[in-house]
């Protein structure tokens, strides 16, 4: 293009009336309203996959008390799909639902949405399993939050040590750096922050990945879970909602009982992937808006269930698990005592710990501290096992050290919430006595426990099966 035709366009562009941004952009309507109202409803259903449920505020500072450290274990923020194979593979047992039936106007709709969205991530594949924008702002914002509960530390210093580590994958170690670069941002420039490394990376990331080194995981108690999950999801079709049939057949009309569950699993499943994303494809919407009452909040509730029972039986402390979760956070948890311990002891000026890692890293660290149960019955281990408030996007738990006129104490907060410790007599208090939490975790075997829990007796375990691996969950935990 020569530069004459160059310059009369730049004139032609120069020409245009002037448009405001505000004028484009799409003015918020009822309607907008309505459907930001019913997604923030369908938030603490989506498990896993829910986004960061932000606090309006943190705790503040005990009256008379001082910080003296943090202990922190956070999850990384919303992701991509791990995999693409295990999104395509929803959708493929979608169309196979459809196969050849008619679909109505709102099943036609669905039917383009849900393809969008899969060929959107196939063309885009350096995305997957990394931090989506969302993921990126979660973890920025609870870096500012953090450096505001360690601001009254810093009341007579500027500098500040602290110790950070990450599990070995991409999406745990951005999250690091945009909750370091929160962190920074907040306690300003006048602030010279010192980062050291918790332990040699190898080391951390064996730490934080328990489950890659745990064999009787895999190949004896992984099985039992898939078998477990299986014969719950068969029990299904006598207990499903009248809802779910109404909201099949807005879709596609006449599907047999098991179909309809195995289609409102699939789309729940399709939902919970899109919810972390940037960008909407509709498919949350085909749950929120098919009616103008709220009958699709007990559908979601019930498909909620559904998805946290299937993270029961794979990652929570289902019996079929044998204790086998919480064995497996003994040794974070060990760290967390020996650090926090070494604080209380004045005898390391690192005052906070950062690591993160995965939601199956956080799990048993949960267990094993007994926020979730792991003893007694089926149902009241599962009474105590909720993802959604445990285990969203970014989640965390936090362990503050503070000096107080009555001696040392612990507060815990699970996702920047008082989380009291599951146990007398801190069990209905915010600050818990230190020697009361070292007496209570005291145990002799931390490291052996998990030793002995993921070992197996090679001559009596078979071969796993290529079609086992297949149908489990991906390495960090999250089932698509």
């Amino acid at each position: 293009m020569s530069a004459k035709h160059c310059s009369l366009i730049l004139v032609c562009l120069y020409c245009l009336p002037f448009i405001s941004p505000w004028s484009m952009a799409e003015k918020p309507t009822q309607k907008n309203s309505e459907n930001l109202q019913r997604n923030t409803r369908l938030q603490p259903y989506l498990g896993t996959h829910r986004t960061y449920p932000s606090p309006r505020a943190i705790p503040t500072e005990p009256a008379g008390c001082q910080l003296l450290h943090i202990n922190h274990l956070g999850r990384h923020g919303s992701r991509y799909p791990i995999e693409l194979d295990d999104v395509l593979a929803l959708v493929n047992e979608y169309e196979g639902l459809v196969g050849a039936r008619p679909l109505t106007k709102a099943g036609s709709q669905l039917r383009v949405d849900i393809h969008r969205m899969a060929d959107w991530l196939r063309n885009n594949p350096t995305l997957i399993a990394q931090l989506t924008e969302k993921g990126i702002n979660e973890e920025q914002a609870l870096g500012q939050r953090a450096a505001r509960m360690l601001r009254p530390e810093t009341r007579n210093s500027q500098q500040l040590s602290i110790a950070t580590g990450t599990s070995q994958t991409d999406r745990t170690q951005h999250s690091l750096r945009m909750f370091q670069e929160g962190l920074s941002r907040e306690l300003g420039d006048n602030m010279h922050v010192i980062v050291r490394p918790v332990m040699p990376a190898k080391k951390m990331a064996e730490l934080l990945t328990p489950f890659f080194h745990c064999p009787r995981l895999d190949r004896v108690l992984k099985p039992l879970a898939k078998s477990a999950t299986a014969d719950y999801i068969a029990n299904l079709s006598h207990s499903h909602p009248e809802v779910a049939t109404r909201f099949a057949d807005h879709l596609i009309p006449g599907l047999s009982d098991a179909k309809v569950i195995r289609l409102a699993i699939n789309l729940f499943q399709l939902c919970r992937i899109e919810n972390p994303l940037d960008r909407s494809f509709g498919i949350c919407n085909t749950f929120t808006d098919w009616t103008s009452d709220d009958s699709w909040l007990g559908l979601v509730q019930w498909l909620g269930d559904v998805a946290n029972h299937i993270y029961y039986y794979n990652m929570g402390p289902a019996i079929v698990m044998e204790d086998i979760q919480s064995s497996m956070g003994m040794p974070i948890l060990r760290h967390f005592l020996d650090t926090t311990d070494a604080a209380a002891r004045d005898e390391s000026d690192v005052r906070a710990h950062f690591r993160f890692a995965h939601d199956s890293t956080l799990s048993p660290l949960l267990q094993s501290i007994g926020i979730i149960k792991t003893r007694g019955m089926e149902e009241e281990r599962y009474l105590s096992w909720n993802t959604s408030r445990q285990l969203p996007m970014a989640a965390n738990l936090y362990w503050q050290l503070y000096e107080c006129r009555e001696g040392l104490k612990v507060r815990m907060l699970m996702n920047e919430k008082v989380e009291p410790f599951p146990f007398p007599p801190c069990s209905k208090q915010e600050l818990c006595d230190w020697r009361e939490v070292k007496q209570h975790y005291k145990h002799a075997d931390y490291q052996d426990r998990m030793g002995k829990a993921c070992s197996v007796d090679e001559h009596n375990i078979q071969p796993l099966t290529s079609s086992t691996h297949e149908a489990e969950p991906s390495a960090s935990g999250n089932m698509i």
